[in-house]
């Protein structure tokens, strides 16, 4: 799975919560920057199109998402190369293949942006999708 761009500089830092939901001081920031591409590779996959996002229902934990997007294309990547992260609230949720539709799933209930990030090979990332917003409503039982 390819999540960092090549030939990028990054900053990381940790941070978390206890067992009551209180946030952790975060840690010290590092920083790195990732190898270049070996194939020379530069070019970002075209913008996928979420297509669709909508809650799966009430009667799972975590919650079920259902998603739609367009597939992209790359300069050197045939399409079934092309790896999409699924993005909620921002951070990486899920790194699959392209499908005509895919259920994911998540623990946190109320309002959840999804964007749709498509990575070829070289690790070269286009920008997010379009964002849609899903309102996740936790069923009976999940300890809400």
């Amino acid at each position: 799975m390819r999540q960092l761009d090549p030939s990028t500089s990054y900053q990381f830092s940790v941070g978390g919560f206890d067992a009551s939901g209180n946030a952790l001081r975060t840690s010290n920031v590092v920083s790195a920057t990732t190898a270049p591409s070996p194939t020379g590779d530069n070019a970002a996959p075209t913008t996928p199109t979420l297509l669709s996002a909508s809650d799966g229902g009430t009667s799972w934990c975590p919650e079920e998402i259902e998603l739609r997007w367009s597939q992209s294309t790359d300069n050197v990547d045939p399409p079934t190369a092309v790896e999409y992260e699924v993005r909620i609230n921002g951070r990486i949720n899920d790194v699959l293949p392209y499908f005509s539709k895919v259920v994911i799933y998540t623990e946190i209930p109320g309002a959840n942006t999804v964007t749709i990030v498509a990575v070829d090979q070289a690790g070269n990332a286009s920008a997010p999708s379009n964002a849609k917003t899903v309102h996740v409503q936790w069923g009976a039982g999940c300890g809400l």
